[in-house]
């Protein structure tokens, strides 16, 4: 599938970027998958859920980063910080990863637990503003 241009990458630019440091970023998104956070694993287990309107993949390399969740189809990239976060470090990987045309939505680990479902109406949002599919949220 090709993405429209100026909507970001083809499925195969995307894959070669994902393999570009491959001993050294894919053994640490595995790393990231097996030692996952209790809000990660929150956000995976709602993501999973929506896979058969939409895919998520978590812990993916991109390029010289490791991005908590990516959808191919959406170009989107979600990131859950928490108060370690470095700001100036965060909006490099941002920039990086607009010039890829993908959008970075990033959500607060302390709002995943206390916001209740307004982060998964965040990340519906995005999803049906970059593709159309306006997911069936579960509950």
């Amino acid at each position: 599938m090709v993405v429209p241009r100026g909507e970001g990458r083809t499925r195969q630019e995307m894959r070669r970027l994902s393999t570009h440091n491959k001993s050294g970023a894919t053994k640490q998104a595995r790393g990231f998958r097996r030692d996952a956070g209790v809000s990660e694993q929150v956000v995976w287990s709602v993501l999973r859920s929506l896979r058969s309107q939409i895919a998520f993949k978590r812990q993916v390399p991109l390029g010289p980063y490791v991005v908590d969740f990516y959808c191919a189809r959406a170009c989107l990239v979600i990131e859950l910080d928490n108060d370690f976060h470095d700001a100036a470090r965060d909006q490099v990987r941002d920039a990086f990863l607009a010039s890829l045309g993908l959008e970075v939505l990033r959500l607060r680990t302390d709002h995943v637990f206390e916001g209740g479902t307004d982060w998964l109406d965040q990340v519906s949002d995005a999803v049906q503003r970059k593709t159309g599919v306006r997911l069936v949220l579960p509950g």
